[in-house]
């Protein structure tokens, strides 16, 4: 394998950007609705709403960045791992531990 592949599976991993649905299933999982989503990273829930209708394959920065914020919520506050699709598995959400349940259904930041 060359660096150049080498470096595009890098960078393509370190960006690795949620769908549509897993962010669907990230709130379902956690059990709280788009407003409490969008308080806590900041955006309004209108925004919110369109990231989780829309199925563009293609994402313009200002989405990304509202992607990026969600998932760095999901993951560094309500301790729940983002699983993007591969030759093994397909895309999906899950607990990152067993004592992740208690952190994922913690009462939203004041």
């Amino acid at each position: 394998m060359c660096i150049l592949t080498l470096m595009k599976q890098l960078s393509e991993a370190q960006e690795e950007i949620p769908t549509a649905r897993m962010v669907r299933a990230a709130r379902a999982l956690v059990g709280i609705d788009q407003s409490v989503l969008a308080e806590e990273v900041g955006v309004d829930r209108k925004t919110i709403v369109r990231i989780e209708t829309d199925t563009r394959q293609k994402i313009d920065a200002r989405r990304r960045d509202v992607l990026m914020l969600i998932k760095e919520y999901f993951q560094d506050v309500r301790n729940i791992e983002f699983i993007f699709p591969s030759e093994e598995t397909g895309e999906g959400v899950r607990l990152r531990s067993a004592e992740g349940f208690e952190v994922a259904n913690q009462a939203p930041r004041e």
